[in-house]
């Protein structure tokens, strides 16, 4: 992980000017700069804004968050020199300003609009749940290792080995001439119908029981040995599984009407005029 520079910090949305100040009694401060404190707070909260793939980085690693607390500080001295200037008068900071509070205003206006508006009942779920059972329903799948041989011959030798007891993921290692599954012992991993897959191979793979399969397989590859390690059919995800994702698309929808419906009042309370033939 690369050190993390202010750049970081400022565009993981942390202002110290509005974050930083005098510490809560239950609070531990973590540094001064002039008379503000920064506190542990704080830095949960710089730790809580940085992107995902960082930010369980930093919270397992103590050296990362010394460094996210010196990046802290530093934005803090920037932020009382930009203050010594008079960067509160600038015009660039002021129009920002402007427009940071016209979107902080709408988004937190449409935030409270649709928890007024939008909600989600148990019935609601069972209504649609019941309407679009077909979408919750799981393709069948099958976890299975192969080993590739050009020879027949040879692949009936490897195939026999396999069958009666040997090693597969041994014998993949050693003989087989797909090199990426090779690696892992001939495992392909889990796959379901129309992934890709050569069909006689996935016709086999799909008709085999679990184990080594009997038969050769003929592909334009070349011979393939399969082993099938499980099966999972075809199956519909109960509501339970699937409430969470039901929620949220009964959800979307529900916000999607509620927003039309407001866009409709609004039209109808306001003057709206647009010159659309003026767009260059």
């Amino acid at each position: 992980m690369k050190k993390m520079t202010l750049r970081l910090c400022l565009a993981a949305g942390l202002t110290l000017g509005t974050l930083a100040g005098v510490a809560l009694a239950s609070d531990t401060v973590l540094a001064t700069v002039e008379k503000r404190q920064i506190t542990q707070q704080d830095l949960n909260r710089a730790i809580q804004s940085l992107p995902d793939e960082l930010r369980a980085q930093v919270r397992s690693n103590p050296e990362f968050k010394a460094q996210l607390l010196d990046e802290l500080v530093r934005q803090e001295m920037v932020y009382h020199e930009a203050q010594r200037q008079n960067f509160q008068e600038n015009e660039v900071v002021r129009n920002r300003l402007k427009l940071l509070e016209r979107e902080l205003m709408i988004n937190a206006f449409l935030e409270e609009y649709l928890s007024r508006n939008v909600s989600v009942s148990e019935q609601d779920l069972k209504e649609f749940y019941e309407r679009n059972k077909a979408r919750f329903v799981t393709q069948a799948t099958v976890a299975a290792s192969h080993i590739l041989l050009e020879d027949e011959q040879k692949a009936r030798e490897v195939l026999r080995r396999a069958r009666t007891g040997e090693n597969f993921g041994q014998l993949a290692r050693e003989h087989s001439l797909d090199p990426g599954s090779a690696r892992q012992e001939g495992f392909i991993g889990e796959f379901y119908r129309g992934q890709g897959l050569v069909k006689e191979f996935e016709d086999a793979a799909f008709a085999a029981e679990v184990g080594v399969h009997p038969e050769l397989v003929r592909t334009e590859f070349g011979y393939h040995i399969i082993k099938v390690h499980e099966k999972n059919p075809s199956r519909t995800v109960s509501l339970d599984e699937a409430r969470d994702r039901v929620t949220e698309i009964i959800a979307e929808e529900k916000q999607n009407q509620a927003l039309m419906r407001l866009i409709q009042e609004l039209e109808l309370r306001y003057s709206v005029r647009t010159h659309k033939d003026r767009i260059q």
